[in-house]
């Protein structure tokens, strides 16, 4: 019986089937009705283990095997997990089998039961061998390694050298071959995207992997959620309400905080994409932290140590700043790229070896350029009094004096403390 108590939801209602009038009436449209659709039955080995594998078909039947579909690539598990190593699982046996079931070829007819009378039909010939049925005789010295066999026997490498690497961070995989990337020097392409998760799984036991992750997601919602609570209130309180609409009444505030929220998370799903593009997440934020940070560190280099510098000095050099950086890299491409957002779209005039090389080039680019910008218009422009800077200028705002005696509570052994443990965790971890 069914309950009819939640009467305005989907739970616990009798919905109607609307299916049912074509299945009952045979108006049901299937893959099978096709006039193009053909039946395929697979012949599968009889034995464990086996080499030599010939397929006698009866004459006129339509035999597909390994021979045939050469071009096609073995299916390849995609796992990202630490020392997992995906063995190719070829479509149909070539030369050896490996288990008593392993399709060794297809049989194509235009009805099932014609398919199925060829593939009883067709003999398969294999020269049996003495299956490896435990993992002792499997491990064994002198034992056959039946999956490398196997892969050897359906897949041509492109790179005949193995390549030996060793780390956590695992290669990143052709989702149309599953087989790893490689960049223009031949190079296996590592994913770095999953460097903090493989990190995790590798150093943490059991019991505390789930509260790592937790951790980390933690860390990344808190970081979205003060970037996005930051952009709407710089620009409703900053931008909007002191130079577009001042004396607005607080709703109308709330009301444009609410829009810059939907704007700005909107933004971030269309950057998502853009980065995607990328080898890793760390490659489109240091072409970011090129396009602003390199400018608006020399800025306030300028700024905190030059008492010269202005502040019509100061926003040229950053819009400079950004503009040299959008022409250098609009004029430059990463080895193996394609023109639009990793470069080249003013024109290819230089190439780098990676996308990080081009990175640091334009943030050099940006750097200098908003230097040089700032210090000639500084020059040109009216300065500040100097009273005007102090507690702003180093030069002009009083050190304060340390009076603390226990070395544990001034900033400099601490400092030196901290500079050291990085430097030697960086040499064992490198």
């Amino acid at each position: 019986m069914v309950s009819h108590a939640n009467r305005g939801g989907w739970v616990g209602r009798s919905l109607r089937r609307v299916e049912d009038p074509a299945l009952l009436t045979g108006q049901g449209r299937f893959t099978g009705d096709l006039p193009a659709a053909k039946w395929v039955r697979f012949v599968r080995s009889p034995v464990a283990a086996g080499r030599n594998v010939r397929v006698l078909a009866p004459e006129g039947a339509m035999l597909v095997t390994a021979a045939e579909i050469t071009v096609l690539r073995p299916i390849v598990p995609m796992l990202h997990k630490f020392k997992y190593a995906p063995i190719a699982q070829p479509i149909l046996a070539r030369d050896v089998v490996r288990f008593v079931g392993e399709p060794v070829a297809a049989v194509v007819a235009d009805s099932r039961e014609v398919a199925e009378d060829l593939a009883e039909c067709t003999t398969v010939e294999i020269e049996e061998t003495t299956p490896l049925v435990t993992t002792t005789a499997a491990l064994a010295p002198g034992a056959p390694a039946v999956a490398s066999a196997a892969a050897a026997a359906t897949v041509a490498p492109a790179n005949p050298v193995p390549e030996r690497r060793e780390g956590i961070v695992p290669p990143k995989l052709d989702p149309r071959t599953g087989e790893p990337l490689r960049d223009a020097r031949g190079r296996v392409v590592l994913d770095y995207d999953l460097a903090t998760p493989m990190m995790l799984m590798h150093f943490f036991p059991a019991g505390l992997l789930g509260l790592g992750l937790t951790a980390l997601l933690a860390s990344f919602m808190s970081g979205m959620a003060g970037n996005v609570t930051a952009f709407n209130t710089v620009w409703t309180y900053d931008l909007y309400q002191s130079y577009i609409r001042r004396g607005a009444p607080d709703s109308h505030y709330l009301a444009m905080g609410r829009f810059a929220t939907v704007f700005g998370v909107a933004i971030s799903i269309v950057a998502a994409y853009v980065a995607a593009s990328f080898n890793n997440i760390m490659d489109f934020l240091q072409l970011v932290f090129a396009f602003v940070n390199a400018p608006l560190f020399a800025t306030f280099a300028l700024g905190m140590f030059w008492p010269r510098a202005t502040g019509h000095g100061a926003f040229t050099g950053l819009v400079s700043g950004i503009l040299a950086a959008a022409v250098h890299h609009g004029m430059s491409l990463p080895a193996g790229a394609h023109v639009g957002v990793k470069g080249g779209y003013f024109g290819v005039v230089t190439t780098y070896p990676s996308e990080l090389a081009q990175t640091f080039w334009t943030a050099i680019a940006a750097w200098v350029t908003c230097f040089v910008v700032t210090i000639v218009v500084s020059l040109l422009t009216r300065p500040r009094p100097a009273e005007q800077l102090h507690g702003l200028v180093y030069g002009l705002t009083p050190k304060p004096t340390d009076d603390v005696k226990r070395w544990y509570e001034r900033p400099g052994p601490l400092a030196v403390i901290v500079l050291t443990l990085t430097v030697a965790l960086n040499l064992i971890f490198f």
